[in-house]
């Protein structure tokens, strides 16, 4: 919120990280945390990107554990973004689910301890 006098504000939008998809409303960090809950799991953000043709989807970076890498060394991605998939819907409906999933080594942090959201949103591109 922007004060402008003292009568009149204006609103900077959410600061929350609740997103809309297909009329549907979600927390992404709801959604993290729900990723965090499966054992392959150590690390997770997610986050809302624009698709070309200019719709909202989710995507998730994710920081997997030993057994994680392990799993999805020993198969493929696509088996591996699935079975995450089906560990969310024991949570969410499947319209708010991650798209896209990218595994990294660590999540990237900057020089403060703070989530580089801009370097995130470039895994997706």
């Amino acid at each position: 919120m922007e004060l402008i006098n003292a009568q009149r504000f204006k609103l900077l939008g959410r600061t929350d990280r609740i997103v809309k998809i297909e009329e549907k409303r979600c927390s992404l960090d709801e959604l993290g945390q729900y990723l965090l809950k499966h054992d392959c799991v150590e690390e997770a953000y997610v986050l809302l990107i624009t698709k070309p043709d200019k719709r909202n989807a989710l995507a998730a970076a994710l920081v997997l554990s030993a057994k994680g890498k392990l799993a999805l060394a020993s198969q493929k991605k696509f088996s591996f973004d699935r079975q995450l998939k089906m560990h969310l819907k024991q949570y969410v409906e499947a319209i708010v689910l991650p798209r896209k999933f990218r595994y990294l080594e660590n999540l990237p942090y900057n020089s403060q301890g703070k989530l580089n959201k801009k370097q995130l949103e470039q895994l997706f591109d």
